[in-house]
């Protein structure tokens, strides 16, 4: 029963982190590539499948030592919210 209540956890844990990456490129999307190159703006669904591609062709593995847990949690977190931050600044400048 700890077994699957586990699962479900570190599942729901994956996947708000895989859709906070398609939510934050939806968005970085819609800022810069539909008014620069007149693309079709992404749904998050779209933009979570787009993100989900990229990260199967580009994955790159980072050796972590033992006390590095927290890294490996919090990184996947911020990196969208820190992109989509960095974004409404250069989205100020266009």
């Amino acid at each position: 029963m700890i077994v699957i209540i586990s699962a479900v956890i570190v599942g729901a844990v994956i996947g708000g982190l895989t859709l906070l990456r398609g939510w934050a490129l939806s968005v970085l999307w819609s800022w810069f590539m539909v008014p620069i190159f007149h693309a079709p703006p992404l749904s998050i669904a779209q933009a979570t499948a787009v993100s989900l591609v990229v990260s199967l062709l580009c994955h790159q593995q980072i050796p972590q030592k033992d006390d590095e847990t927290w890294d490996a949690i919090t990184y996947p977190l911020l990196v969208p919210l820190i992109a989509v931050a960095i974004g409404w600044i250069v989205k100020g400048y266009i």
